[in-house]
């Protein structure tokens, strides 16, 4: 896929499993005492993301992208 399409809003699939595991009492969020799930890239692929165009003002990756994409 190229970054027009992911810019334009296409997308491809592929599956993987995340378990997390959490007390009951936890609320999913992103402010304080809340609990999210970040997915830390490979340093090539945040390389090759911020060569695209990929990278956020936050400095995070819009788009995940495979080993050696390009």
């Amino acid at each position: 896929i190229s970054v027009q399409q992911l810019k334009s809003g296409e997308s491809r699939e592929a599956d993987f499993t995340v378990e997390l595991e959490c007390s009951n009492q936890m609320t999913s969020g992103v402010q304080s005492n809340q609990t999210a799930l970040g997915i830390q890239v490979s340093q090539p692929a945040f390389v090759k993301a911020g060569e695209l165009g990929l990278v956020n003002s936050y400095g995070g990756v819009d788009y995940l992208l495979s080993n050696g994409y390009g």
